[in-house]
């Protein structure tokens, strides 16, 4: 049954912010082994659950991270140390090996060409993938309350979730968005889970996507690979799975301009802007300005191509036309990355 707007919009009562949602920018690796540590009995929580006009949220924090949590561990046996770094193994080959090598690059269009570009399929990494969806999904039944609670899956990181809590809690309300793209079922039939993959999402009630092109990949992905067919009418998009309505939504993101405007209202914050105005501007001079992380598919090399390309056919910008490039830290590992 399909449900209505008003029902739609208390839908992210219940969070699981698996990505840096909230200001920090650390990303999951740190969320995960916070989590992993805490479901295990090593260190302290480091999970906050509030209430917010009675609803139930979490949010991991992003200011704890494994180094700080072992500081504050007790003393432990070579025993309990072989486990937590068998523990973190399975945490950095679930982040660095299969989301960033298998997913990330695949759902942009990068497939593993030769065997040094881009990494062949690794079963080792599927399994890692799934025993850390496993432990995100332990930690979150001992707190819901299935009845009444909404669960909200935050992207491909977790695609795995939804499956894990639907077969402890069959009832239970689960919503995902995947807030990156989604490709064509060209790009994803070469994935060896393609299948599992698209099973476990459909799990949850409702998946949202950023436009309707990634919506409509997810769906052909699904009518190509699982035989299912879709319905559309009225703006609403859902199929069926298993006795089940799953709903499809396209839920585009934007900027939260409070929260940029409190940035920009920060005394560093003003410093470096008057000093960059000072340097370039002030003199007369055209500034770009680019911010991305060093990612092979954030295009800064071909940034700096097009800013050459613009200098060559317009000589007479010359010394008129400034590129400030900001590289936020890469958050993934490889060969690629160091190329960047």
């Amino acid at each position: 049954m399909r449900r209505s707007l008003e029902e739609e919009k208390q839908f992210i009562d219940y969070s699981i912010f698996s990505s840096s949602v909230q200001g920090g920018g650390r990303g999951l690796l740190y969320e995960t082994s916070s989590i992993v540590f805490h479901r295990y009995g090593r260190g302290y929580s480091s999970s906050v659950i509030r209430r917010k006009n009675g609803a139930k949220s979490m949010i991991v924090s992003k200011e704890v991270t494994t180094k700080v949590e072992r500081k504050r561990m007790p003393e432990s046996t070579p025993l309990q140390d072989d486990f937590d770094q068998e523990i973190l193994s399975s945490v950095l080959k679930f982040y660095h090996g299969f989301c960033k090598q298998q997913l990330w690059p695949l759902f942009h269009y990068m497939l593993p060409l030769l065997p040094g570009f881009g990494g062949r399929f690794d079963r080792s990494l599927w399994q890692a993938y799934l025993a850390v969806n496993k432990i995100f999904a332990d930690r979150v039944m001992e707190v819901i309350n299935p009845e009444y609670d909404f669960v909200w899956v935050h992207d491909y990181h977790l695609m795995v979730l939804p499956t894990f809590l639907r077969k402890k809690f069959n009832r239970v309300n689960l919503g995902f968005f995947l807030h990156s793209p989604f490709p064509s079922s060209k790009i994803y039939k070469t994935f060896p889970v393609r299948e599992h993959l698209l099973r476990e999402l459909l799990n949850a009630d409702l998946i949202g996507f950023h436009t309707f092109d990634y919506a409509r990949h997810f769906l052909s992905c699904c009518s190509r690979m699982l035989g299912l067919s879709y319905e559309s009418k009225r703006g609403y998009t859902w199929l069926e799975y298993y006795g089940r309505t799953v709903n499809i939504k396209i839920l585009p993101v934007g900027i939260h301009m409070g929260q940029l405007q409190s940035i920009l209202r920060l005394p560093h914050t003003k410093s470096k802007i008057s000093e960059l105005m000072k340097k370039f501007r002030d003199k007369g001079r055209i500034m770009l300005l680019g911010v991305d992380d060093m990612d092979i598919f954030k295009g800064i090399s071909l940034k700096l191509l097009a800013m050459e390309q613009l200098l060559i056919r317009h000589r007479d910008l010359a010394g008129k036309v400034v590129l400030v490039q900001i590289a936020n830290p890469a958050r993934g590992r490889g060969k690629d990355v160091k190329e960047v």
